[in-house]
């Protein structure tokens, strides 16, 4: 067992922390306006009872963040731009990680749709799509400042296409015209009006 103060920490550990010695060191600190992160969530489930016992369900999840925490450096400052424009930064204070408020919060939608039939014979179908999308600031993956800095994407996918949707009510319209013809004008004007 070393001998050392605390719950066995070698003496000579305890000394660099102390003298503030060491080659990995950076100040973590809370910023002193931090805000306790907190999200909406909306959920709708519906379900149908289609002609031939064929049950229809669907389901729609919006979350939405506020306030959410997020790593960033304290120490850097714009100190100019790039050729491109981009802002140019350097360290001018002591390496340090903060944690603070984002400006932008956590998004993510999901939209599912399930068809179900029950036979006879006990054989059950089930035929089901999920489509989900997430924007997350920063995943908290780590108990650590910095790899909780390092390990997250800077990049801001604005100009996504949401086609993904429309490709989802496009399949389920051709299951349900599949089922009942007439379904299949109420379906479209519900097409209509989401794409619109």
């Amino acid at each position: 067992v070393p001998n050392g103060p605390g719950w066995c920490v070698p003496s000579v550990l305890y000394n660099q922390v102390l003298a503030g010695d060491g080659s990995n060191f950076e100040l973590n600190y809370m910023d002193p306006n931090f805000k306790t992160p907190y999200e909406r969530k909306v959920t709708l489930g519906l379900t149908y009872y289609l002609p031939n016992d064929y049950v229809l369900t669907a389901d729609a999840i919006m979350t939405q963040g506020e306030d959410t925490a997020i790593w960033k450096r304290g120490d850097l400052e714009v100190v100019g731009t790039n050729s491109d424009g981009s802002p140019d930064y350097s360290s001018v204070r002591e390496p340090s990680f903060v944690l603070t408020n984002s400006a932008i919060g956590n998004e993510s939608e999901s939209i599912s749709f399930g068809l179900f039939k029950s036979f006879e014979n006990g054989l059950d179908m089930r035929l089901g799509y999920a489509w989900n999308d997430s924007r997350d600031v920063n995943p908290m993956t780590s108990s650590i400042a910095f790899s909780n800095y390092v390990n997250r994407t800077f990049l801001d996918p604005i100009t996504i296409l949401n086609t993904d949707l429309l490709v989802c009510l496009i399949g389920l319209e051709i299951i349900l015209e599949i089922i009942q013809q007439d379904f299949h004008s109420l379906l479209r004007q519900v097409l209509v009006y989401l794409t619109a």
